[in-house]
């Protein structure tokens, strides 16, 4: 790339990217910490998975992972339906539609908030938290970006902790919902990293929610961790065997 940078496509590059944790780290404490100070932006995505390396990125995985199993989505696959018809239904009496705001960006936040058992009525301000979240990861940040990144973080941690809190009391009987499972299952439970495991279901969400305009630099990178896709990174990788080219080790010719 004209700025230095490799844009890997190849699965075998993007394999050997992903497991060898020791040359290729997702860890951004340092590289956030000129960016970010001691923002709450820079506690944010410092404890975001996608911005972790084993053992934290495992053992989190590992306590999300009965959520994504093909029995788990199942059940999710009713709502979905319900979802798409009511978005329909909604725009067939309006007798107009905006595909990207009204329909491509509602079907991913509403299943996000049912998985993490956002109520529907608290659902308005979740997309742009996470835009302006999302957003602060752009190379370039004007004030006002990072200021809204901020206030954003400050105003979804305050609600994830009043959620958090309503679990703890309460629980949850929904089967597809995550939350009540971190809260149950984790060590962390009530504190940055609960809160960023609330914004990592946020982020996916968004992502998908944004395909009409422009996204982040930062997130589209194409080593980013998911659920699914990719087995889990080893906690020791072996060494790449391939013969490397220049500055890039474990890249095949």
């Amino acid at each position: 790339m004209p700025d230095g940078s490799y844009f890997l496509t190849r699965y075998d590059d993007l394999n050997t990217v992903y497991r060898d944790v020791a040359t290729w780290s997702s860890d951004k404490k340092l590289a956030f910490k000129p960016k970010y100070g001691d923002s709450l932006l820079y506690e944010h995505h410092t404890t975001s998975l996608v911005f972790n390396d084993p053992p934290y990125h495992t053992r989190v995985r590992r306590l999300l992972g009965p959520s994504f199993t093909p029995r788990a989505l199942k059940v999710l696959q009713p709502r979905i339906e319900a979802l798409v018809d009511r978005l329909l239904e909604r725009a067939a009496e309006r007798r107009e539609i905006d595909l990207i705001e009204d329909f491509a960006a509602a079907i991913p936040m509403q299943l996000i908030g049912d998985m993490l058992g956002v109520p529907r009525e608290e659902r308005g301000p979740l997309r742009g938290w996470s835009l302006a979240i999302l957003g602060a990861l752009e190379p370039m940040l004007t004030p006002q970006q990072f200021e809204e990144g901020a206030t954003s973080v400050a105003d979804f941690k305050k609600y994830l902790q009043e959620l958090i809190a309503r679990r703890m009391k309460e629980g949850s009987g929904d089967e597809g919902e995550i939350l009540s499972q971190l809260v149950a299952g984790s060590e962390f439970a009530g504190d940055e990293r609960v809160i960023a495991r609330g914004h990592d279901g946020l982020y996916a969400g968004a992502r998908v929610a944004d395909v009409g305009g422009a996204k982040p630099a930062a997130a589209d990178a194409p080593t980013q961790k998911t659920m699914s896709g990719m087995p889990e990174k080893p906690a020791s990788p072996e060494a790449p065997k391939d013969k490397a080219e220049p500055g890039m080790p474990g890249m095949r010719h």
